[in-house]
């Protein structure tokens, strides 16, 4: 075995072989339960996030494997929580030669339209193993100002 191969997915065995990613993102978009690693955006890149919600609060989990907390910025707005930031490539000496390139580097973004109203003094973020948990404490009444949410790490 080649020690560049790679193993496939038992479910893909039977699947004609393609250019590229296009499987990925075909397969998501009609029903496979796993999503691309990546959506592309106008300003960068979108990090993949879930969206729920418990009888307290509302929770978005982002990943954002591999970047530094000091380059995310977590803002809430009129009931959108917008995430920006940087992936930042280690930089080294000897070059590389990329066989495949799916991690995506440079400046992401992402805004989440809340399903409900929350309590802007009531944000928590956390951020460990690559996943970053905002949890949103729900109120009654809308948020009409801009808060900064101050991410914790553990």
């Amino acid at each position: 075995m080649n020690v560049c191969e790679t193993t496939r997915n038992v479910n893909q065995e039977a699947r004609p072989k393609s250019s590229g990613d296009e499987d990925q993102f075909f397969d998501y978009f009609f029903g496979s339960h796993h999503r691309p690693p990546m959506m592309p955006a106008e300003k960068g890149w979108h990090p993949a996030a879930d969206l729920f919600e418990t009888s307290t609060h509302i929770v978005v989990v982002i990943d954002i494997a591999g970047i530094d907390v000091n380059d995310v910025n977590l803002e809430l707005e009129k009931g959108i929580l917008k995430l920006s930031g940087v992936r930042r490539e280690a930089l080294e000496e000897q070059k590389r030669q990329y066989h495949k390139m799916e991690v995506p580097y440079g400046p992401f973004e992402r805004a989440l339209r809340l399903p409900c109203a929350v309590r802007g003094n009531k944000v928590t973020a956390d951020y460990r193993g690559g996943l970053l948990t905002v949890r949103l404490e729900k109120q009654e009444k809308p948020l009409k100002v801009q808060r900064k949410i101050i991410l914790h790490i553990q």
